[in-house]
């Protein structure tokens, strides 16, 4: 997906409002609000929604890999 003016990236059904530099994902069929966040990783996958600085790097990866590998997630 392309950013948009605020340099977000969307690949979702989503609304967003003063929030700049976001990446959002999400299936079409659930809207995804999100207001006055900078720099975050936001995404809604199968039962888990992950939501995140993309800064924090490091810690991103653990996140990803812990849910992933969790017993009560679809998160792929």
């Amino acid at each position: 997906s392309e950013k948009d003016s605020d340099d977000n990236v969307v690949n979702a059904n989503a609304l967003l409002y003063n929030s700049h530099k976001c990446t959002i994902s999400g299936p079409k069929e659930k809207l995804i609000v999100v207001s006055g966040l900078d720099n975050c990783l936001i995404s809604d996958y199968g039962n888990a929604i992950l939501i995140c600085n993309k800064e924090r790097g490091t810690e991103l990866k653990r996140i990803v890999h812990d849910i992933r590998n969790s017993k009560n997630s679809s998160f792929t």
